[in-house]
């Protein structure tokens, strides 16, 4: 997707130390995509989920984007490529993992929806820098493409993110605390606050617990006071 509005979304440590990164995440209890044009992806307007793996030369976002009645698509945006995955359909919280994989001379980025798997191709030099430790996010998004009209007939409700470990590179794990950084309703260029309404929480967890996690709703075509989280 080339825009849209960044309903929340957590920094690991601003180390490049992590290659891959495992969360929990607990579905929309409710979403919808908008689809105006099946033929021409640029009008599409998505909630998307995801992982963002970047070390300041390459950036790879990673997860599911909704595609209606209950489904999910794993894809991969790799430094502004698309790549489409396989279906899943999905209710309540399935385990979203993210990693690098090298399969003789092929170099992928893989992942693992609950049981659905799907490997995106990217090139030896990505992979090489990559897998030498970059900075991981995860971002709960509604995406729109260059020729998506906003406001769109899209949104989701009560999604949440949760008990999110980093891999490092050393092979030992580290869990998206209380102290990470978290950023709420980022907009993008194409996106003005007049056109959606969101409501998010991050979930600040209290001195002695481990994980932090998020939950959020949005929408660029509801004005319903009961739509908040």
């Amino acid at each position: 997707m080339s825009g849209g509005a960044h309903i929340v979304f957590r920094k690991s440590p601003a180390k490049n130390i992590f290659n891959a990164v495992s969360s929990e995440l607990t579905v929309p209890t409710a979403a919808l995509a908008s689809y105006p044009n099946p033929n021409d992806a640029s009008y599409n307007t998505v909630p998307e989920f995801f992982h963002v793996f970047f070390d300041g030369t390459y950036t790879i976002d990673v997860g599911v984007a909704y595609e209606n009645n209950g489904y999910y698509r794993l894809f991969a945006n790799v430094d502004s490529k698309w790549h489409s995955g396989p279906l899943a359909k999905a209710t309540g919280t399935k385990t979203l993992k993210s990693w690098l994989s090298a399969e003789g001379n092929n170099r992928y980025i893989v992942t693992q929806f609950g049981s659905v798997v799907d490997k995106a191709p990217i090139s030896p030099a990505m992979y090489n820098s990559l897998n030498r430790g970059c900075q991981i996010y995860r971002e709960m998004v509604i995406a729109s493409n260059t020729n998506a009209t906003i406001p769109a007939n899209a949104y989701y409700k009560n999604a949440k993110f949760s008990n999110t470990t980093f891999t490092k590179t050393n092979g030992t794990y580290l869990a998206l605390d209380s102290k990470s950084e978290w950023v709420p309703n980022k907009l993008d260029p194409n996106i003005s606050r007049t056109t959606f309404n969101t409501y998010c929480k991050g979930v600040n967890t209290p001195s002695g617990t481990t994980f932090v996690s998020d939950t959020s709703s949005a929408s660029f075509n509801q004005k319903d006071p009961n739509f908040a989280v």
